[in-house]
C-alpha cells in the first residue's frame, strides 16, 4: 500500500514528543484512529521545522483542514489536546521565525549580505552529516574569508548566546573560531 504522508524515519513516539510535545506513554493509550491522526499531523509539522523547501503556510492550512475534518469523528479530550498541541507548535515556530528575522538583520549590520547564506540548499547542505540525518537546521551559514570577520561574528554571536558551529570554514578560520570558542568556554 503506498504511503500517503511524508516518509520520516523517526519513531512515532519520538516524533510526537519532539513536534507536538505529547507524552509517548500517554499516547500509547489513545485509540488507534487518534494515534494515526496525531502521527500524520506530527509528520507534516516536522517537515516545516526540518525541511526549508517546504512552505509553512501550506502546511498550516493542510493541518488546520485535517483537524477540522477529523474533529467531529474524535471523542473526549482528543480534539482539544491535538488542537492545543498544534497551536503550541505554531506559537514556537512563529517565535523562532521572528527571532531568525531579527538575528539576520543584526548579522547584516556586521557582515555583507553575500557572506550570509540563507538559501534552502545552503542550509540543508550545512545541516547534513555523513549519515544524512538532520538534527537541527542552522539559521544561516556564514561565509567568512578573513579572521577579522570571524572575530566580529564570534563577538556578536556570544552576545546573543547563539551556538556557533565552524564546520566547513577554511582550516585556519576554523582553528581561530575554535580557539575563540574554547577561550569563551574556559574563561566565562
Amino acid at each position: 500500500m503506498p504511503q500517503l504522508g511524508p516518509h520520516i524515519s523517526i519513531p512515532a513516539e519520538a516524533l510526537l514528543s519532539r513536534v507536538l510535545g505529547l507524552d509517548p506513554f500517554d499516547f500509547k493509550g489513545w485509540p488507534e484512529d487518534v494515534r494515526t491522526l496525531a502521527e500524520s499531523i506530527a509528520a507534516e509539522l516536522f517537515l516545516v521545522r526540518y525541511n526549508p523547501f517546504i512552505d509553512p503556510e501550506l502546511v498550516r492550512k493542510s493541518v488546520s483542514r485535517t483537524l477540522t475534518l477529523a474533529r467531529p469523528t474524535l471523542s473526549g479530550e482528543y480534539p482539544q489536546r491535538l488542537t492545543r498541541a498544534v497551536e503550541n507548535f505554531w506559537l514556537k515556530q512563529d517565535a523562532d521565525q521572528e527571532f531568525k528575522a531579527r538575528f539576520i538583520e543584526k548579522m547584516k549590520e556586521i557582515l555583507p549580505e553575500h557572506c550570509i547564506g540563507l538559501g534552502p540548499h545552503t542550509i540543508v547542505q550545512s545541516a547534513t552529516d555523513a549519515t544524512d540525518l538532520r538534527i537541527e537546521l542552522p539559521i544561516a551559514v556564514f561565509f567568512l574569508k578573513t579572521q577579522s570577520r570571524s572575530e566580529q561574528l564570534y563577538v556578536s554571536l556570544t552576545r546573543c548566546s547563539s551556538v556557533l558551529s565552524p564546520a566547513g570554514a577554511e582550516p585556519e578560520l576554523r582553528a581561530e573560531l575554535f580557539r575563540l570558542l574554547t577561550a569563551q568556554l574556559f574563561f566565562h
